[in-house]
């Protein structure tokens, strides 16, 4: 047996000041009643010593070093520099001086996976797991002892061995078709109905955006899943829903969903949407726990870009109702406390399924039956409250279905309803604005256009919906609502020019233009080909009308540069088409417009010598 060192320390802990509290309150109480002398910086580090030489002598005087394992301490260089201290000391492993503790799931160093860590994971098992870790470090824990056999004589030993041989290899092989048969019972690793729906983890929210593993988080994680699938349940076309969350076996989905961490919630989406995409989700549901008290829960979710016809305003990241305040003290063992949370987390669950069923058929661009789904949602759900439990979304999407319809009245009142749960709801607001904008391009009469209530109601609407969503940080929403704007500026500017008000179309055209810009140049930044697609397709219109516009106004010259700026953002729209080569709606609905349109613009433009 290898020669151990002198040493001071039992153990020394090794940790991220990320899980600093977990160390202090449960695990090092637990060493110390142990009897166990334990290391750990704020304890043993001497005062104005340098850090890394602290470490260095701390780890050197210990018999055992316990690193926890969870993903901060992995992402951290400095935590890695003590394990590999250890393992310099002791490269075989042969002293076991570094025992890992796996806290949270997360990727260790290929260093540390070489090693059997114990699994902390679990916290109903934590209890046990630490007694092995203070057997190990009180050098307790010991192997069933080693029995003397006879040694049997040659002959004998050579039929033994060729009967362990053959056991050996029918081992192997009931093994391999054991293996292969559990293989083939694991469930898909990717989502395969017609509506897909993630739910993910819930944790407790870090200040840097990520989240910890919450015994509260999880439980309110599987109220919303139970909510959901009870709604499911009863809805006629159920065979086409599927529904993951990280409570179904192994057998049901391969793919862990895990938690959707982020600072913003732009952030969030961001990983919302990663997820989506790797699992084909049309839409994932997500939240969080704040840190402290009182605590909250926010539940939020997200609609990808899946489908060719979905309009700007459907996709995106939604926070789904006010936070639920979790009682002071909450104890899930109290059946009253923990009914009546139950009740409100599963309310919020119910009306979001319906919501979120009634945005699938408005992707499918069934909107008779979208329309339905969200009215039936209003008669079916008394206990949906009005305020502060996301009714707003309901009102919002009726009014987008009537809006498709072609029901401007009926739209205009549902989104109106909306406006008034929720002042601040960005989307709302634009589509009202939307409203206004159909109705007037239905007056046939430029004069009318002009002088009609709803060119004003369009614009005030607009400017609104973009002001809420910069206030929300959405600059996407944002991007979208310049775009629309622009878009009614325009039919504005065609009316003023089909009244030979030559001089205010240009100006108004001008306005469109500035406004596209604006949004242009923040969507060049992001992966938002098909949205920067339709900008660019806006911003051709506009400069062509306005170069036909100059040119009743005698300037040749300025005529001819909108021209060839027309053409350049026709140019550009058809740029898109190599990010989105499997997207049918681009294909058929902006890239072949642009496309018909650069070649009249040129046309125009070889009249003018170039």
């Amino acid at each position: 047996m290898p020669n151990q060192p002198r040493t001071r320390y039992d153990v020394y802990i090794s940790y991220n000041e990320a899980d600093a509290e977990w160390v202090f309150e449960w695990l090092l109480p637990r060493l110390k009643e142990a009897g166990l002398t334990v290391a750990i910086d704020a304890e043993s580090f001497q005062p104005g010593a340098p850090v890394l030489e602290e470490s260095e002598r701390v780890i050197a005087e210990s018999r055992h070093i316990l690193a926890i394992l969870t993903p901060a301490y992995v992402a951290e260089g400095w935590d890695n520099f003590e394990t590999l201290l250890v393992q310099n000391e002791d490269p075989g492993a042969r002293l076991r001086r570094l025992i890992p503790l796996l806290l949270e799931e997360c990727d260790p160093p290929a260093r540390i996976k070489l090693l059997h860590w114990v699994e902390m994971t679990d916290p109903a098992r934590r209890e046990d797991q630490l007694r092995r870790v203070i057997d190990a470090a009180q050098g307790t824990r010991t192997l069933p002892e080693l029995h003397p056999e006879r040694i049997p004589d040659a002959r004998q030993r050579w039929w033994e061995l060729r009967g362990i041989a053959l056991a050996g290899i029918v081992s192997l092989i009931t093994l391999g078709l054991l293996g292969a048969w559990i293989w083939s019972q694991r469930g898909p690793a990717q989502m395969d109905r017609v509506f897909n729906l993630a739910v993910a983890q819930i944790g407790e929210r870090r200040a840097d955006g990520s989240q910890r593993q919450s015994e509260l988080g999880d439980l309110l994680g599987r109220w919303i899943f139970n909510g959901l699938q009870a709604e499911n349940a009863q809805y006629e076309g159920n065979r086409e829903v599927l529904i993951w969350h990280d409570s179904l076996s192994w057998t049901e989905k391969s793919h862990t969903l895990g938690r959707i961490g982020g600072v913003s919630a732009e952030d969030r989406s961001l990983a919302a949407d990663g997820l989506a995409q790797n699992i084909n989700a049309h839409a994932v549901i997500y939240g969080h726990l704040s840190e402290g008290e009182p605590r909250q829960l926010t539940v939020e979710f997200f609609v990808p870009r899946r489908l060719g016809s979905e309009s700007n305003l459907t996709i995106g990241r939604y926070q789904f109702g006010d936070p639920i305040l979790i009682p002071a003290n909450f104890d899930p063992a109290d059946t009253l406390s923990a009914g009546a949370l139950e009740e409100r987390v599963t309310v919020r669950a119910n009306a979001l399924f319906w919501l979120l069923i009634g945005i699938r058929q408005n992707l499918l661009g069934r909107h008779a039956e979208a329309l339905a789904i969200f009215q039936q949602a209003e008669r079916s759900l008394p206990r949906w409250r009005d305020v502060g439990e996301g009714k707003e979304y309901l009102y919002f999407f009726i009014g987008r279905e009537h809006l498709f319809l072609g029901q401007f009245d009926q739209a205009e009142a549902a989104l109106q309803r909306a406006i008034s749960l929720d002042p601040n709801f960005a989307r709302a607001q634009i589509a009202l604005g939307g409203v206004y904008f159909q109705r007037m391009q239905r007056l046939d009469e430029p004069a009318q256009r002009l002088s009609h209530p709803d060119l004003a109601a369009a614009f005030a609407a607009y400017a609104k919906g973009i002001t809420l969503a910069q206030r929300a940080s959405d600059p996407i929403l944002t991007d979208v609502a310049q775009m629309a704007a622009a878009s009614a500026l325009r039919l504005q500017a065609e009316a003023e020019y089909a009244l030979d008000q030559f001089e205010d179309a240009a100006a108004t055209h001008n306005q469109a233009i500035d406004m596209l810009d604006a949004a242009i140049a923040h969507l060049r930044t992001t992966a938002q080909y098909r949205i920067l697609g339709q900008a660019y397709q806006f911003l051709g219109l506009s400069y062509l009308e306005r170069g036909q516009t100059l040119q009743r106004m005698d300037a040749a010259a300025e005529a001819r540069m909108s021209f060839a700026e027309a053409v350049t953002a026709f140019d550009n729209c058809l740029a898109q088409e190599a990010n989105l080569l499997e997207d049918e709606f681009f294909a058929t609905s902006v890239a072949s417009f642009c496309r018909s349109w650069k070649v009249e613009t040129e046309a125009i433009l070889a009249q003018f010598g170039g």
